[in-house]
């Protein structure tokens, strides 16, 4: 379903999915991140974005598993968009909304973040969110809380459950199936990125947004 009405949702990167567990409906947010390297990229002219993998002046060549550029869902977020202080350069506030996607939810919304690597270069990631962790099996009781997950190369993909605004996992109900949430949820905007430092700047991040009160283009979770 379509988060912002409910209505049905063909495809998307953001979602709600509604179920049923017996004569009960269930239902949780769903938001997808890619993460890429070595893309094209363009900027809102046309203008291809220049590789910064290419050999400088005096340089033979520039190493094959640098060509191309970084960022989420085909979209990128560069740091040498936003000058100035660098204390400022996740800041809405300062800079508006990143161009990459702003994932939306209310405290304690039950979520399942669906991370994959869709690139081709041999380059390993490694996929965080702030403020948040998640089990590292779902359905083991004993598992480890993480709040980064590495190993992320070429066509990998993994689930992170999490609940928004809080810092403690997704959960199941008694009967194992129900994704159940703490009441711990804190409203504000999380970062989640690419913990390569290296990437980072080049546009491999965006924002986890828990809304403190009611939003007209934000449905509750049915």
């Amino acid at each position: 379903l379509n988060p912002k009405d409910l209505t049905a949702l063909p495809s998307g990167e953001a979602a709600v999915i509604k179920y049923p567990e017996g004569t009960v409906n269930r239902s949780y947010r769903e938001f997808m991140v890619d993460i890429q390297d070595g893309l094209n990229l363009f900027d809102k002219f046309g203008a291809q974005v220049p590789d910064l993998a290419k050999p400088d002046v005096g340089v033979a060549a520039a190493d094959n598993e640098d060509q191309g550029e970084r960022g989420v869902n085909y979209r990128t977020e560069r740091f040498a968009n936003r000058p100035g202080d660098v204390a400022d350069v996740f800041s809405s506030t300062v800079f508006g909304d990143p161009s990459t996607p702003v994932f939306r939810a209310y405290p304690n919304d039950p979520a399942y973040v669906r991370v994959l690597n869709s690139s081709d270069l041999g380059r390993v990631h490694t996929f965080g969110i702030t403020g948040h962790g998640w089990k590292y099996e779902p359905n083991d009781a004993n598992t480890n809380v993480i709040n980064g997950q590495g190993g992320l190369d070429t066509s990998r993909a993994f689930n992170a459950g999490i609940c928004a605004g809080s810092n403690t996992p997704l959960s199941f109900g008694t009967s194992g199936l129900t994704p159940t949430c703490a009441s711990d949820g804190t409203a504000g905007d999380y970062l989640y990125n690419d913990r390569n430092f290296f990437l980072l700047p080049s546009g491999s991040w965006g924002l986890v947004r828990a809304h403190a009160t009611a939003q007209t283009d934000l449905k509750p979770l049915p």
